[in-house]
């Protein structure tokens, strides 16, 4: 029986999805592996949609398991949360089509990253989700925004550690929000979130392209430089930074029918 299951976790404490030879530092797939086994006494393999990366965090992860007992599935997700760690939760489980594969039938993923443009405070809960920056130009990081939109390859945003056959991808969406103060705090600078919707995404592209708005938005690069750094198609050419991870957050996983999307 394939199950589909729905994560979110906070990523700050883990090396990233993928399982490592050695168990050290741990990770959120070796972490599910090990509670399967003791829930199941069988050896399982989860399949996510995706590998986010170390300090990486999910509301929307999307993964599979193939159980050979059907009758250990009543239950699964309240199961789970008892034994998994308090920042790993198990939204959905659900069964599915025995041929479902969370990653390689995703049709696109969305992903957020947050900016805290506020510079005499962070609030200690938001520490570990966005990025303490400062002051930031929005409207000229949305002009650059503007350029990464459509058919591209995309290059320079791809970090190396990733074999693909290739680095050309569609980014359908992306916007740039500001969110709303916290009703109790002081008035702030608002926190602005980048969201993107892709059919696919390479190693680090996400916080590639942040770091290249960021550097944008604090005026060190036009919006047409950004434009300039996707078209030489090459890391070592892209000037600016990769975003530190703790703004970024994998929020939804599309596979575009019914069957596969509903929970």
């Amino acid at each position: 029986m394939r199950i589909r299951l729905l994560l979110a976790y906070i990523g700050t404490n883990y090396h990233g999805w993928q399982l490592q030879a050695e168990e050290e530092p741990k990770t959120i797939q070796g972490i599910l592996e090990r509670v399967l086994k003791k829930l199941s006494q069988e050896s399982l393999r989860v399949t996510g949609s995706g590998r986010t990366d170390a300090g990486v965090h999910a509301t929307g992860q999307v993964a599979h398991i193939t159980l050979s007992n059907s009758h250990r599935f009543p239950a699964l997700a309240r199961s789970l949360n008892a034994l998994l760690p308090p920042d790993i939760r198990v939204l959905g489980a659900k069964p599915c089509r025995e041929d479902f594969h969370a990653r390689f039938d995703a049709v696109d993923k969305t992903y957020t990253y947050r900016f805290w443009t506020e510079e005499r405070f962070l609030p200690p809960h938001k520490a570990a989700f966005t990025w303490n920056c400062g002051t930031l130009d929005v409207a000229s990081m949305q002009r650059a925004l503007a350029f990464f939109l459509g058919r591209h390859d995309f290059a320079s945003l791809q970090n190396k550690g990733t074999d693909v056959a290739s680095s050309i991808r569609e980014l359908l969406d992306g916007r740039i929000t500001a969110l709303p103060n916290e009703p109790f705090f002081p008035p702030y600078s608002p926190e602005i979130e980048l969201t993107v919707r892709a059919d696919g995404f390479l190693k680090q592209m996400v916080r590639n392209l942040a770091g290249i708005l960021w550097a944008v938005g604090k005026k060190q690069l036009t919006p047409e430089h950004a434009a300039e750094i996707l078209a030489m198609k090459a890391r070592e050419k892209n000037p600016c930074r990769t975003a530190p991870p703790e703004g970024l957050s994998l929020v939804h996983v599309r596979y575009g029918t019914k069957e596969d999307d509903e929970w």
